[in-house]
């Protein structure tokens, strides 16, 4: 081997181990945070806690009463992480570590992908570590989220696409894979559509029964599941995940989460780099359906009032492949072997260097023999909850922005999703009296804000009317801290005797 090869090649992976030990390691130290790192951690938890000890999902009448219970994403999660809390209790720390793996094995199945399409075995690698590189998949990784285990799903069954043969294991292998990805999180096909897409339109024709066929038992399967759980759910799950999201605010202004996301460069460039890469060979257009049709879905997803960056984890994982396939052409143009290795190591060298996710992580850092230190700060009960648990007895309900904060002090929420209710609630689609009622009746032991209490004036995770019915009818109590809480007002009658 050359002496540039190998200088090379030994630079590149001195970068990569270091890019990976910081990568996992940061990871690593996420897990055991006791508190929700992300808003919607906490909603999902509560309504993982929900189905845990009885309450059940997609149940019309626990919408119509106090605590009010809301499961917007589609049940496999729901029902992972419900059994995570009857083994472990509530926690975050399980859910977390099995996202950080499935997030992973996203980057391994673009790699695997990569591969069964043909490409070499530093771009397939290249296009997997990637993945790991974009802005969006660093900011959400190893969250209490389903993002990541419905991907891999869907990487799964887009693989099991691609494979040759029309074996009836390996199609029915696929249609579950693919109606799991779906039913994990009800946003997950956009992959699988536009790669059946891309190859029954330009793919080999002697394939394309075949996957009209799986296209067909995908489509079925998939009715026929929404069908089963309709009926179980006496239609609650339409309401719930779908007519829930319908008109909620699409097309506000909800561009700052994807203006971020561009100004990365290397999110940006793996983006630019991957349309070009799938536009330089036919035998890639299916690619490029998937980044298209991907694209497309994600920015009107995105748009929605509340919608995030976690939509573009299919498009930009198409990307990836892309990139792959730009990288693989290099052999073409580039005809020395070491001249091929300097250019591939030293563009996956840059990326890594350049990732927002090794800037972050360096302020950050944490060391091995630190693990033990760090784990034991973060399980400490905070103050916060040791205030809750003297104001409010067991069972008791306490009305919580952040939802999770009750639950760790043995209390009930009021609200499970309080974000998605005042949503719901200026939209007319919720009428928030059954809350206004208990405050008044002052059933709720305790109120906790972290977002300041600004009545009159609008609050994003309170209703108007609950706002008012919490100033009318509750006190602040005197604590320092970044929350708020507020007590039931003493009755001044009693007071008087």
């Amino acid at each position: 081997m050359n002496v540039v090869r190998k200088t090379s090649l030994a630079v590149s992976s001195l970068i990569l181990g270091l890019y990976l030990y910081v990568y996992v390691l940061n990871g690593i130290m996420r897990i055991p945070i006791p508190y929700m790192r992300n808003y919607g951690e906490n909603t999902i938890l509560v309504s993982s806690w929900a189905l845990a000890t009885g309450r059940g999902l997609y149940r019309w009448s626990e919408f119509t009463s106090v605590p009010v219970i809301i499961s917007p994403y589609a049940p496999i999660g729901y029902l992972l992480f419900a059994v995570l809390i009857k083994v472990w209790g509530i926690t975050y720390a399980p859910g977390r570590l099995i996202m950080f793996v499935a997030m992973l094995g996203c980057a391994g199945m673009i790699i695997a992908i990569s591969l069964r399409m043909g490409m070499n075995k530093i771009p397939s690698v290249v296009s997997g570590l990637l993945f790991l590189a974009t802005y969006p998949v660093t900011l959400w990784s190893a969250m209490y989220r389903m993002d990541f285990l419905a991907l891999l799903f869907e990487l799964i069954a887009v693989f099991l696409l691609l494979r040759p043969g029309n074996s009836i294991w390996r199609s029915a292998a696929f249609v579950i894979t693919a109606v799991l990805a779906g039913y994990t999180k009800q946003h997950n096909f956009m992959l699988v559509v536009g790669a059946l897409l891309g190859l029954i339109l330009f793919g080999d024709r002697a394939k394309r029964k075949h996957l009209i066929f799986l296209g067909a038992a995908y489509a079925v399967t998939a009715v026929v599941v929404l069908a089963v759980i309709e009926i179980v759910t006496h239609g609650s799950f339409h309401r719930f995940v779908i007519s829930s999201f319908r008109s909620l605010a699409y097309w506000r202004t909800q561009l700052d989460e994807t203006i971020k996301m561009l100004k990365d460069p290397i999110t940006s460039c793996i983006i630019i780099l991957g349309i070009i890469g799938v536009s330089l060979d036919k035998k890639y257009r299916w690619v490029a359906t998937s980044i298209i049709f991907g694209f497309v879905i994600a920015i009107r997803l995105v748009l929605i009032r509340g919608g995030s960056i976690n939509y573009y984890f299919e498009p930009l994982a198409a990307c990836c492949i892309g990139v792959a396939a730009l990288s693989n052409h290099i052999e073409y143009y580039v005809k020395n072997r070491d001249w091929q290795t300097v250019i591939l190591c030293g563009c996956l060298s840059l990326c890594v260097i350049g990732s927002g996710y090794l800037r972050k992580a360096y302020e950050h850092l944490y060391w091995p023999w630190q693990y033990v230190d760090v784990y034991r700060y973060n399980s400490k009960p905070s103050y916060i909850i040791k205030r809750l648990k003297s104001l409010c007895p067991p069972g008791g309900l306490i009305l919580a922005d952040f939802s999770d904060r009750p639950l760790f002090a043995d209390c009930v929420p009021v609200m499970s999703d309080p974000y998605l209710l005042t949503l719901m609630a200026e939209d007319g689609k919720w009428d928030p009296s059954l809350v206004v009622k208990a405050l008044r009746e002052k059933r709720v032991a305790v109120v906790l804000l972290r977002e300041k209490l600004s009545y009159p004036e609008p609050m994003l995770f309170l209703p108007k009317e609950v706002a008012q019915a919490v100033v009318e009818n509750y006190e602040q109590v005197p604590i320092t801290s970044m929350f708020s809480i507020y007590v039931p007002k003493k009755d001044q009658t009693s007071g008087a005797k």
